[in-house]
This record gives structure tokens, sequence and C-alpha cells, in this order.
């Protein structure tokens, strides 16, 4: 075992090495130096960082795990007291890890933190902020009406406001070590997305509240580290999708999976209308992808 710090930040990386570069070095400007990082390589490239002035750690994953899996691992290599889940695609300012570090000293009723999200345009990511998905929300999720909150409320109505919400968004999440030991860190179950989800609710049931904070935002560059797999990348959150709502509400993973074959086939034909690039690069494979899952 190491020195015990505040923070372990942990960060599973798949691709976009100059994206993570840029994110260790917004992390080597802070003013804050209680800290070490652990960059969990879950993809094919090799990594060739340059030195960092704090404790930097490397570790390879012979096979993909996927996020939730490769931050398990990261916690094994862990000395802080709490960790830092996060994303590649992360720009943090000078004084955020200070600013987080004297929120937690000052309220040790917090055990995990869910920041403000904001879109490197500054726009908030109302994902950050969030109600749990419902029973049958399943069936609007493929034409992203609960991003609407029709017809089931899914995010808060004031996004600046400080308060314990239900779930977050692991993009960047600060957990206390003993109570994700205590959740079992995150379920084996999912490869890729959903499961965040499946963590805050674990968390929400145990009477473990997240509390989410807006004064501190973090800049997410969302979407930047999938670029080059997003038809992978769907079809792997319809994987974990189906895989949630069997687990949380005993729905048949085959009724997920018709869901969204359904929804596709509206979207390809409202894109096929409007002669949208998409009706002909990517509906046709995603479709085919999905009939593949039945």
């Amino acid at each position: 075992m190491g020195k015990n710090l505040k923070f372990s930040i942990i960060i599973p990386y798949y691709s976009g090495e100059e994206i993570l570069l840029n994110y260790l070095k917004s992390i080597e400007i802070s003013a804050f130096r209680d800290f070490e990082v652990i960059v969990i390589n879950d993809g094919k490239e090799k990594l060739n960082l340059d030195k960092f002035d704090f404790p930097l750690k490397i570790i390879k994953n012979n096979d993909n795990l996927g996020y939730g899996r490769s931050l398990n691992k990261g916690v094994t290599y862990s000395n802080g007291e709490y960790l830092i889940l996060s994303n590649s695609d992360i720009i943090l300012n000078k004084n955020d890890l200070e600013s987080f570090s004297s929120l937690l000293t000052s309220h040790t009723d917090i055990k995990i933190i869910q920041p403000i999200l904001k879109n490197q345009d500054g726009t908030i990511d109302k994902f950050s902020k969030r109600y749990f998905p419902k029973k049958l929300s399943f069936l609007i999720w493929p034409v992203k009406l609960q991003n609407l909150d029709i017809p089931f409320r899914y995010f808060y109505k004031k996004p600046n406001e400080n308060e314990f919400v239900e779930c977050g968004k692991c993009a960047w999440t600060i957990v206390e070590k003993n109570v994700f030991l205590k959740l079992s860190g995150f379920s084996y179950d999912y490869w890729m997305f959903w499961e965040d989800v499946d963590f805050f609710l674990k968390a929400y049931r145990m009477k473990i509240p997240t509390y989410y904070c807006s004064d501190i935002p973090i800049t997410h560059l969302d979407g930047e580290t999938i670029k080059g797999i997003r038809l992978k990348a769907n079809i792997g959150e319809l994987i974990s999708r189906t895989i949630f709502f069997k687990k949380w509400f005993n729905i048949p993973k085959k009724l997920v999976v018709l869901s969204e074959l359904f929804g596709s086939l509206i979207l390809f034909i409202i894109n096929l209308l409007l002669i949208r690039r998409l009706a002909f690069s990517y509906y046709p494979r995603y479709i085919k992808e999905i009939l593949g899952l039945l």
C-alpha cells in the first residue's frame, strides 16, 4: 500500500490520446496536490504519456473490459480516501480539486458528489442531474422522448440548484472509497453505458444519497471518445439497456430490443423523407445490428 491520499482519479481510456493528454495537463496545473491518477488503458493502442508532476499509474487491460469494469480494476490500485470516477474527455480548472476537498471536509455527511457537467460551449449536460428511469420508459427511449420529460419526468427542473438527487452521470463523480466498496463497485453485467445508472440506483436503495453540486462545474467534452465507434457504442448502449430493464424491472430483453427496432424504423422513415444522410449511412446498418439481437 502506498501513501494515503485525498483523491484517486481513475480514468478508463479507450481512444483519443490527445484528449487524454489535455485532461492530464489540466490536472497538472491544479493548486491541490493530494491526489494520484490511475489510467486504465482499455484500448488497443499503447499509451505514450509524458512525465507529469503528480503520481501516475498506467494499467493495461488484456481485454476490452468497458468503462465500469475498468473503474473497478482501477480502484484496486488506488490509495485515495475518495475516488474520482472519470471519463478521459474532461477538462479541470485550477481550483476544482481544492474546492471539492474543502466541500468534503466541511460536509462529512456527503459520500457521493455529482458536479454539474458542462459541455464545451458552456451549456449544461442535463444528464448530470436526473431521475431514475420508470418501468415503462423503455417504450419511449428509442425516440428520446424521455429527454423531453414525455410522459415521465427524467430531468430535474433546476439544474443550477444544489441538492441531493436520485441519479447523476459518472463522466466525473466523486465517491468515498469505503462507500464504493460497500456498494461492490460497478456491476460487471454492463460493458458500455447504464453502469452508472445501476450504481446510483444501488446507492439510492441503500440510502446513500448523491449530492448534486452546481457551484463547481466540470467541463465534459461529451462524445469525443466514441467518435469513431458510434455504431458499436449505440449497440452497446442498447444491450446494456436491455440488461438494466431486465435486472431492475423484469422487462424481457427481447421486448426492449423490439421497442428499439420500432423506434429506429420511425426515425429511419423520418430521415428518409427529409433526405438526411443518416437515412442512408447509419440507420440501415443500425437496424441490421438490432435484428441480429432478436
